[in-house]
């Protein structure tokens, strides 16, 4: 009789698999927060007459006050940063009390981090979803019930099989550099995409036109400087996005 594999634990790197993506927003819990963002992005996601409407993520923030600017203007998700050079860095912690109670999908957005970076994501902020370039994600280990977001970008080679959601970003994150729509556009029928890279309220209708994205991640689009969000940006973003999509 064969040996038994031993279960990978939660937040540990593992050798080779390929990133496997949940259609469950939060965990297994008796959390009524962790529930209510789950169903509550899953109807925002939904217009009318139960069409699918466009995800909105407003990622990198920082402050109180840029959630309560996202929640407000009806975002489905919020994204924390956890990545030491990065402007948008925080603590697995602070993270937590920023998004505490929020009705939206959290976020975790790393690269290249640590085991124990992972551990402490997984332990302190509990997110509902984890974005990390997708060699990385290959090499973690999360609970099943977090989404997997495996980060593309522009000029890279695709990876075999293509995964089912991915979000598509430029070369660099979280500079304001565009990201290539017509090679995001070629893969949008494929997956559930999420567009990133470069987009603000000024262009994401364009953008919603070109690539017909799952939904569309916005960071230093929304920010008065590196870091800081400006709640007014947010609320102009959020407004555009939903018109491109009905118009």
């Amino acid at each position: 009789m064969g040996r038994r594999k031993r279960p990978c634990e939660p937040g540990r790197l593992r050798r080779s698999r390929a990133p496997g993506i949940s259609t469950r927003a939060g965990r297994r819990c008796t959390d009524g927060g962790r529930r209510s963002r789950r169903d509550g992005a899953r109807h925002a996601r939904r217009g009318t007459g139960g069409r699918v409407s466009l995800l909105i993520k407003i990622c990198g923030i920082t402050t109180a006050a840029a959630v309560e600017a996202a929640v407000a203007a009806g975002a489905d998700a919020i994204g924390f940063v956890f990545h030491g050079p990065s402007p948008r860095n925080l603590t697995p912690a602070r993270a937590a009390a920023l998004a505490a109670a929020v009705p939206v999908l959290r976020f975790a957005v790393t690269l290249h981090p640590s085991p124990d970076l992972v551990d402490q994501i997984l332990s302190a902020f509990r997110p509902d979803a984890w974005q990390t370039d997708a060699t990385d994600l290959e090499q973690l280990c999360l609970p099943a019930a977090i989404q997997r977001w495996p980060v593309l970008r522009s000029g890279a080679a695709l990876p075999d099989p293509l995964p089912g959601r991915v979000l598509f970003d430029a070369a660099r994150s979280g500079r304001g550099e565009q990201a290539d729509w017509p090679a995001a556009a070629a893969l949008a029928p494929r997956c559930e995409l999420i567009l990133a890279g470069g987009i603000h309220a000024g262009n994401v209708a364009a953008a919603v036109a070109r690539v017909r994205p799952r939904g569309v991640d916005v960071s230093s689009g929304v920010e008065c400087r590196p870091g800081i969000k400006d709640p007014a940006m947010i609320r102009d973003f959020v407004r555009a996005a939903r018109a491109a999509l009905a118009g």
